[in-house]
């Protein structure tokens, strides 16, 4: 699984759906075993006579020789080892919600 945003922690999580208007009318919780920095979103640019000329929008691994002309705009996130959870019953077993109580509003 691929991610442009950071994977956070419980108590972040629990607020992220309290704050977030996107998050509040849905998400899905994951746990990720292992987080790996992968790459980054942006514009692919080339060598001009005049300078940088924009070629196109792409995901660019790191290692990739386009790295140094990739103006980016986001950081990519290789998400390895994956499942879903379910963050109510975590942030319950953690003592974070109070039982009964929804993490969004």
């Amino acid at each position: 699984m691929a991610a442009s945003h950071p994977p956070v922690c419980l108590r972040c999580a629990a607020a992220s759906t309290n704050l977030c208007p996107h998050l509040r009318r849905s998400y899905v919780a994951v746990r990720v075993r292992e987080p790996e920095v992968s790459g980054v979103l942006g514009i692919v640019h080339r060598l001009g006579p005049r300078g940088p000329v924009r070629l196109t929008d792409d995901l660019v691994k790191y290692g990739d020789a386009r790295i140094p002309w990739v103006l980016a705009s986001q950081q990519l996130m290789l998400l390895k080892g994956c499942s879903f959870t379910d963050l109510e019953a975590e942030l319950s077993a953690e003592g974070l919600l109070p039982p009964g109580a929804a993490p969004s509003a």
